[in-house]
């Protein structure tokens, strides 16, 4: 399992890190360091586990359900429509 975290971490790190890059430019965390930290170097990214998923879906309604609770400006509006597929919660 914890290479399964340092995996998505790692993913979300490097567009934080190369937020101008062909490949990343549309990813959240992309868009939130191009907007409010241009020119950041080094991402200061910390890592918490939340919860605990038995399998891929059962990790996205988890994932879901905690990013439209607390309404996090790393998802677009487009990626909040999809993510309520996973999870009863508007």
């Amino acid at each position: 399992m914890f290479i399964l975290i340092f995996d998505r971490f790692l993913e979300h790190y490097r567009s934080a890190k190369n937020p101008t890059a062909v490949s990343y430019k549309d990813k959240p965390f992309a868009k939130h360091y191009n907007t409010h930290h241009a020119g950041c170097k080094e991402p200061k990214l910390k890592l918490t586990i939340q919860e605990k998923a038995s399998s891929t879906n059962n990790r996205k309604i988890k994932e879901a359900r905690i990013i439209l609770k607390n309404k996090s400006d790393l998802n677009d509006r487009e990626e909040q429509v999809e993510l309520k597929r996973f999870t009863v919660i508007n």
